[in-house]
């Protein structure tokens, strides 16, 4: 007959139930965060998804816009609200200028729309940080670590 080593009798049976037993502790444990970070993590996508969006939407209207400042297309107005109001222009040129003026303030409201979905952006980015730190605050990458650890020592004994 073989000699066949059982498990239950030997030198290492307790060290062997401590290892068995923490692995099931660490399991549970990994299982628990793993439910409780389900909502963190649905957060996580959906605010990552938006951002994308957001920012592809940013992209396309800056693309459309000639001015990148609310502030440049204010001095443009004022520039040639003072020259109409001179009175040294022709009436065609007043025409144009006019014209433009309408056209400057039409492109103000872009401006602002994207500025206004810029600071979107950035304070979804700031939440999105915010649950980053939450989900590297938690143990389970220490508790992964050790539950490996315990497994190769497991294993160890087991050879």
């Amino acid at each position: 007959r073989i000699n066949r080593t059982d498990s239950r009798k030997g030198p290492h049976v307790d060290k062997r139930n401590q290892l068995v037993n923490r692995l099931k502790d660490i399991r549970t444990e990994q299982n628990g965060l793993k439910q409780s970070r389900g909502k963190v993590f649905e957060r996580h996508a959906a605010l990552t998804a938006s951002i994308s969006k957001k920012t592809a939407e940013l992209k396309a209207q800056q693309a459309k816009l000639s001015y990148k400042t609310v502030g440049s297309i204010d001095e443009i107005i004022s520039k040639h609200e003072k020259e109409i109001e001179s009175g040294k222009l022709k009436i065609v040129d007043e025409r144009r200028l006019s014209s433009e003026v309408s056209g400057l303030r039409r492109a103000r409201k872009h401006v602002e729309q994207a500025a206004a979905l810029q600071e979107t952006i950035e304070a979804e980015l700031a939440e999105l940080a915010e649950i980053d730190a939450q989900i590297a605050d938690t143990n389970a990458h220490a508790l992964g670590q050790e539950f490996d650890k315990l497994q190769t020592e497991l294993d160890g004994l087991k050879a």
